[in-house]
């Protein structure tokens, strides 16, 4: 076999198109047209169906032929089983639980994802339009993922909590990204106002609504202490940087860099 018949790149192109129909967000991020009006499944039936084909691909990859003296078939599935492994983990040490934060969490990205989003065609633009109507069902989704955490008593530090609950309520302030954005799309398109309108509407009363919960059902069990633990954070620097690291050697060679 050379290099592009190995199985391992039909199996990887495979699992990037599921991965794409299980996440229109991911699909939008991607280029992969069709789902540019929906969210994802955020709830805990997201995350199984997420588990579900992770592991189903696992598989499909310990069956395939071997890749030995084959380079990029070898990096090929390197590359494939260390992502599919990381993600498992991520799933089965309960980091969907722990979804909160100020840069990298989910809503954070929600709010991304609208101000990426395009918007010349009326059909781009009734997409986007799609999106925001929905924001509601797509947090509610969350917010159940995220309260099943905290009856597990797994929880983020406080600190994160306020600064999610105060995103949520800048971002539908008159100079917030959903108002601001819905502006633009009313501005090019003038037959949509009456729906940017109510999307406005609708993501506003999501957004306060989203808050409201982090602030008074989850705040006050917050720990105050900021960090998220040595296991998490090794995990996510492997997961970021692709390769373990020994983190109190490379910790104490920064400093010594830094003095």
């Amino acid at each position: 076999m050379t290099a592009s018949e190995h199985p391992i790149f039909a199996l990887s192109s495979r699992f990037v198109d599921e991965s794409a129909a299980l996440s229109p967000t991911l699909a939008t991020h991607l280029g992969v047209p069709g789902s540019d009006d929906r969210w994802d499944d955020l709830s805990l039936d997201g995350i199984e169906a997420r588990r579900v084909l992770i592991e189903r691909t696992r598989a499909d990859l310990a069956a395939l032929p071997s890749t030995q003296g084959d380079h990029w078939a070898e990096v090929a599935r390197r590359v494939l089983a260390e992502q599919l492994d990381d993600a498992l983990e991520n799933i089965a040490q309960g980091d969907h639980f722990l979804d909160i934060s100020h840069l990298a969490s989910t809503v954070p990205g929600m709010r991304s994802m609208v101000e990426l989003q395009g918007f010349v065609t009326p059909e781009a633009a009734s997409d986007l339009l799609g999106r925001i109507e929905t924001i509601g069902t797509a947090l509610d989704g969350w917010w159940s993922r995220i309260e099943t955490g905290l009856g597990l008593g797994r929880l983020v530090a406080a600190r994160q909590v306020r600064a999610l609950a105060e995103q949520l309520r800048k971002g539908v302030e008159p100079a917030g990204a959903y108002p601001q954005k819905l502006a633009q799309v009313a501005a090019a398109h003038p037959d949509l106002q009456a729906r940017c309108d109510a999307a406005l509407a609708a993501v506003t009363e999501a957004s306060h609504r989203t808050a409201e919960r982090l602030e008074t059902v989850y705040l006050p069990h917050a720990p105050a202490a900021d960090g998220v633990g040595i296991e998490r954070y090794r995990r996510n620097a492997r997961r970021f940087l692709g390769t373990d690291l020994d983190l109190e050697a490379t910790y104490a060679w920064g400093w010594e860099r830094i003095a």
